[in-house]
């Protein structure tokens, strides 16, 4: 039900990974599988992963797709939210340049996105 949302993620080939490595994340359990839905259908799906490096703890969000964005876009405060919950310091976007415009709270530090919690 979410792949084609996932997929979109991908389609400029971004990173390493792809749909496929994402489910299978999210089938071991090492990622967490988020969707939006609107009480008629899905608006939205993203794909997040707690990361624990040797000096922080933070949650990347590995995948992130839908339809009508003005409409799911504030639901990023849930994954903060989510993050803040589970020890994170921050919660970190990888993707393309057009979400530098859509999170202005957030910093590129290299090739990613990032706002401290």
């Amino acid at each position: 039900h979410v792949r084609a949302f996932i997929e979109t993620a991908f389609q400029k080939g971004r990173g390493d990974e792809d749909a496929d490595v994402i489910e299978a994340e999210v089938r071991s359990g090492r990622s967490l599988l988020w969707v939006v839905w609107d009480g008629a259908g899905l608006l939205a799906a993203a794909t997040t992963r707690i990361i624990e490096a040797p000096r922080r703890k933070y949650c990347m969000i590995t995948s992130c797709g839908g339809r009508e964005l003005p409409r799911w876009l504030a639901f990023i405060a849930d994954l903060e939210s989510y993050a803040r919950g589970e020890g994170c310091s921050a919660l970190r976007i990888e993707g393309r340049e057009g979400w530098v415009k859509m999170f202005p709270a957030y910093h590129q530090p290299y090739v990613v996105l990032e706002k401290a919690l």
